[in-house]
């Protein structure tokens, strides 16, 4: 059976940043960190998209070089696009939005005063 990886924030972190455990250097220092794994998480999904895109060109390109341009063409087209938009906006949202929900909905709960300082 297929597994699907789900990024979520740290148990402990987060149970840390509920009880205002963290000083402030402390939490601009987790705050960095965060903003720091999701950009690095961003960059990744930029590239998968970037060689997805690059491969369905090619295909697309034989495809339309082996069979013209038809209807049926089009709308195998328009519907591997649509498919890749809903896969590549779920796959963010397991690897970067939820993480980064997670970590701001903490941040309010735990730190009401100052927690725009800390949102991402």
């Amino acid at each position: 059976m297929v597994k699907i990886h789900v990024a979520s924030l740290n148990q402990e972190v987060k149970k840390k940043i509920l009880n205002h455990a963290y000083s402030t250097q402390e939490m601009h220092k987790l705050q960095e960190q965060m903003k720091n794994i999701l950009e690095n998480k961003k960059k990744g999904m930029r590239r998968a998209v970037g060689i997805c895109f690059a491969v369905v060109i090619f295909t697309v390109v034989l495809l339309i070089s082996k069979t013209g341009w038809t209807k049926a063409v089009f709308f195998s087209i328009a519907a591997m696009l649509m498919i890749l938009f809903l896969i590549f906006s779920l796959v963010w949202y397991l690897q970067i939005g939820k993480m980064r929900l997670e970590y701001n909905r903490a941040v309010m709960k735990g730190y009401p005063k100052s927690a725009g300082e800390y949102l991402i």
